[in-house]
């Protein structure tokens, strides 16, 4: 589309009459006036291809497509690119606008340092301050770095990501209302006389799910992936047309690497695609290799498209049905993944059976999630908390939870904020083992624990679990775990 706009052209441009764009007075200012110049790194570099041998091939292509269109240009591959860039632009008293499609393939393919900097080393010079480009529109997966290899680069670019899209936010991929055009025209329109299996819901349901916001009009949009879209009205079609992409492989390698908590969170959004988790998207460092930190893994996802960034709430989810039979497809033989998701049913049970105050509900569903973990024997109050811990992991989808936090007068063993607090309560978790519930409950009372959530007066839930586990032949009701649940009545 770029392309067609910008493009040089003797006769007149007619491929955007009766389009949208031609309802801005102004549409047409640009149109035709520019060489282009199309390159796509993946084109010149496959296959490991050296990079003094890539970029003589970008030359060579360059000079020998505007030859073409310019039969008197002469300009040898030997030159340096603005040199090149120059001499078409004295040729031909046009401007240039540049597109590069796939500009970070070598940084995502090639680990020599050395190619790196030797192919952003070409791409500054080729680019920035280069008085003959008027536009340099560049594509690819990863963000510019502030510092590092590609750092020399940022400053000649205004960026956007799937993180923050800015005023980009309604082109980033197909909009509610566009598909809804499109199926009017493809799906609806019985003029064709073809009988059509698939419909605008049948498109919503398995295709729509990132949500994008333009900070500046506020304005917030709905946002499709366009080749699944276009592929599933094409083939009249529903289906994941997604699986064969080159970055399905980084999704399966990232999903299963082994950092503390990564496999519960991607559980947890498989297991309902409403459910969010919040991230840090500042730690990451634009590198699809090497990550230190699962906010780093989560947020390189959401740049690969596999998961969505809400900006408003900083958190991640998985967007929609396609993405998410992916996600299926890499853990489906994954026996952590197995586990994982019958611990969190387990748990969202568990969290839902502590809100409506169930409290025998709540002490059954605390067994199973304990012997899911295979943890036979807790003993003392701390493996308690870790083992209690893991039953609330669904707790993570609304809540922060905090261990061990000083009312002054002593330690609460779990607090969890809400991040809404009209959503759900903020609740205060109590551990004993071999003691008593309402000695739990007696306990929080006398250390004030409720007054650190002073924000939530009218809405806690004091919660005290208690485990013992010397069985009781003689009393055939009785519960390795007990749980007593008030709601905290404040004090003014």
């Amino acid at each position: 589309m770029i392309a067609a706009y910008y493009s040089y052209s003797e006769s007149k441009i007619s491929v955007f009459n009766g389009k949208k764009i031609t309802e801005d007075k102004e549409w047409n200012e640009y149109l035709g006036k520019f060489n282009v110049i199309k390159l796509n790194m993946i084109k010149y570099f496959e296959k490991g291809v050296d990079i003094k041998i890539g970029i003589g091939k970008i030359k060579s292509s360059i000079i020998t497509d505007v030859k073409k269109r310019v039969p008197n240009f002469s300009c040898s591959n030997e030159s340096e690119m603005n040199e090149i860039i120059k001499n078409i632009y004295e040729k031909t008293k046009r401007e240039i606008v540049l597109i590069i499609d796939e500009w970070d393939y070598i940084l995502r393919n090639d680990k020599n340092i050395n190619s790196q900097i030797k192919y952003i080393e070409f791409l500054t010079k080729f680019i920035k301050d280069n008085s003959n480009i008027a536009l340099t529109y560049m594509t690819g997966i990863l963000p510019l770095k502030t510092s590092g290899v590609s750092s020399n680069l940022k400053g000649a670019f205004k960026e956007y990501s799937m993180t923050e899209p800015d005023i980009m936010a309604e082109y980033v991929g197909f909009t509610d209302e566009e598909v809804k055009h499109l199926c009017k025209i493809y799906l609806e329109n019985k003029s064709n006389g073809k009988k059509n299996n698939i419909t605008y819901n049948d498109i919503k349901y398995w295709y729509d799910g990132y949500k994008m916001v333009n900070p500046k009009t506020k304005k917030k949009y709905d946002i499709y992936t366009p080749y699944s879209v276009i592929s599933a009205i094409e083939n009249n079609d529903i289906k994941n047309y997604w699986n064969k992409s080159e970055t399905f492989t980084e999704l399966s390698n990232q999903i299963n690497m082994n950092f503390e908590g990564l496999k519960e969170d991607i559980a947890l959004l498989m297991n309902n695609r409403e459910n969010n988790i919040r991230i840090n998207i500042s730690k990451y460092k634009n590198d699809i290799e090497y990550f230190e930190t699962k906010d780093e893994i989560l947020t390189n996802l959401v740049h690969l498209g596999y998961l969505a960034y809400d900006s408003e709430k900083k958190s991640v989810y998985i967007p929609n049905n396609e993405v998410n039979e992916n996600f299926n497809n890499c853990t489906d033989n994954n026996a952590d993944y197995t586990l994982l998701q019958k611990i969190i049913r387990n748990s969202k049970k568990l969290l839902k059976a502590t809100w409506d105050m169930e409290e025998d509900v709540v002490a059954k569903a605390l067994e199973k999630c304990h012997n899911l973990v295979n943890n036979k024997v807790y003993n003392n109050e701390p493996a308690l908390g870790f083992s209690i811990q893991y039953a609330y992991i669904y707790a993570n989808v609304y809540y922060t939870l905090f261990p061990e936090i000083d009312s002054g007068k002593g330690y609460a063993d779990f607090i969890f904020i809400p991040y809404n607090r009209e959503v759900c309560p903020a609740m205060v978790v109590e551990l004993k083992y071999k003691k008593k519930v309402n000695t739990a409950i007696d306990q929080i009372k006398a250390m004030d624990y409720p007054d650190r959530l002073e924000g939530y007066k009218d809405n806690i839930l004091l919660v005290c679990i208690n485990y013992d586990n010397e069985l009781k032949s003689n009393n055939k009701n009785y519960k390795h775990h007990t749980c007593k649940i008030e709601k905290h009545k404040h004090k003014d």
